[in-house]
C-alpha cells in the first residue's frame, strides 16, 4: 500500500503524534532534491536531503526527507530521460519505505523503492 505525504502543517503535526504507525509504509510524493552531500568521504555514495514540491534548495515549507549512503543506482530511476546522475534541484517522483522518523527536526529517513524523472 503507497500512501501520499501531505505537506500541511496540519499533516505533518498529526505525523509527529503517530510516527509509530508510518514506519515500514511505502509512501509517495513529488518532490525534489535539496541538498546531495558525498557520504562519508565516498565518491560514489550520496546523502540526499529531499523537500516536498519542486523547489530544490529552496524548500522551506513541509517535511524534509532523507535518504543516506545510497548510489544513483539505489535510487531506482525511472521515466522517459533517465539521468546518468542526479544533482540539487532535480524534480522526481519518489517512492519509498519509512524507516525512521525524528519529530524533532520534522525528518522522514526513507529507503528508496523507485524515483520517477519528472
Amino acid at each position: 500500500m503507497v500512501e501520499e505525504i501531505k505537506y500541511e502543517y496540519k499533516t505533518v503535526r498529526t505525523v509527529r503524534g503517530t510516527d509509530s504507525l508510518i514506519i515500514s509504509k511505502t509512501v509517495a510524493f513529488n518532490g525534489s532534491i535539496v541538498k546531495m552531500t558525498p557520504h562519508a568521504g565516498y565518491e560514489t555514495r550520496f546523502d540526499l536531503l529531499l523537500g516536498p514540491g519542486d523547489k530544490g534548495p529552496d524548500t522551506a515549507v513541509g517535511p524534509a526527507f532523507k535518504y543516506e549512503d545510497v548510489s544513483i543506482l539505489d535510487l531506482e530511476l525511472t521515466g522517459k530521460k533517465i539521468p546518468a546522475t542526479v544533482g540539487e534541484g532535480d524534480k522526481f517522483r519518489f517512492v519509498a519505505k519509512v524507516g525512521q522518523f525524528n519529530a524533532d527536526q520534522c525528518l522522514f529517513f526513507l529507503a528508496p523503492v523507485s524515483t520517477e524523472v519528472r
